[in-house]
């Protein structure tokens, strides 16, 4: 059975294969990992060497590789080309939802779960602020007309980090911008692998529809999983460098256990519950996307101040 592994290599290697396992060879060590038990492969330096042949192979069994510039921040994400023989089919569904109420309903689902997530972070790193998220959380539209994802989100950022933060995106030099957008990126990758792997097209988005944005639906998707790396910061001494070590707490998040349909599952089994909840949804077999709970009882691996 797969494990979803995600496996980061931050010094020199030379990666092939060695009966259906990725070998790793740095200096006079090997390492061995089934080939089916990897969900992503992480290159953080410049000096890994790996073929073709290990990209296909990779790529055979469901991999995504996603690559960091000199910075050590993602710059390219490779998915497998499932060739799904519904992949036609699914693009004008896609089309169709994103354009009548059912994409409008499938977005509102989207902006509350990120906003009763950052509900649940407030209440988590400071005991207080989260009511009035919960609040807009309810009140929020089909397309969110009102634009509550935006104010909540300014309120959320005022209120989660004791020093005076602003949000950056790209180029983000600061300790705790640049921790965010390396979390967000890993969470962002195996959400595409997921919405890849059903034959769903990164492309077409629901809230995010941008012309230049090649993964418009796995930014809808990590909408719901955001608060997971805001988290895995707060739990971080942002004052330390932002180096291999910190970047591998960071993307620890992926090993976590979370409350989801039900049950406690690590977070890319989690995900996948999200893309084919959305597949089934558009496809008229559901009627609600399958989100984490954001209930913090739920989470026992967290802290308690």
């Amino acid at each position: 059975m797969a494990v979803d592994r995600h496996l980061f290599i931050e010094n020199p290697a030379r990666l092939n294969i060695n009966n259906h396992r990725l070998c790793i060879e740095q200096q006079d060590n090997k390492h061995f990992v089934p080939l089916k038990d990897i969900a992503m492969l992480v290159l953080h330096h410049h000096s890994i060497n790996l073929s073709n042949s290990v990209i296909q192979r990779l790529s055979q069994h469901g991999a995504g590789i996603l690559v960091t510039d000199q910075a050590h921040m993602p710059c390219a994400l490779m998915l497998p080309y499932a060739n799904h023989h519904l992949s036609t089919a699914r693009l004008e569904m896609q089309l169709v939802a994103r354009q009548n109420k059912l994409g409008n309903q499938l977005w509102r689902q989207l902006v509350q779960a990120r906003i009763l997530s950052q509900a649940m972070v407030l209440r988590h790193a400071h005991g207080k602020h989260y009511l009035r998220l919960q609040r807009l959380a309810e009140q929020v539209q089909p397309a969110d007309t009102s634009m509550l994802e935006g104010q909540a989100a300014r309120y959320y950022w005022k209120k989660l980090f004791n020093a005076p933060f602003k949000r950056h995106k790209q180029g983000a030099q600061d300790p705790i911008n640049s921790r965010l957008n390396y979390a967000y990126a890993v969470l962002r990758a195996s959400c595409a692998r997921e919405l890849a792997a059903l034959g769903l097209h990164c492309e077409i988005g629901l809230g995010h529809k941008s012309s230049e944005n090649a993964f418009n639906l796995a930014d809808d998707c990590l909408e719901a999983f955001r608060y997971l790396a805001e988290i895995q910061v707060l739990r971080q001494d942002t004052e330390q460098p932002f180096d291999g070590e910190a970047r591998l707490g960071l993307a620890a998040l992926i090993k976590q256990s979370i409350p989801c349909a039900g049950e406690q599952m690590r977070v890319p089994a989690a995900i996948r519950q999200l893309a084919q909840s959305l597949l089934q949804v558009m496809q008229g077999r559901i009627t609600d996307l399958c989100v984490p709970d954001y209930n913090l009882d739920a989470y026992q691996w967290l802290d308690r101040a």
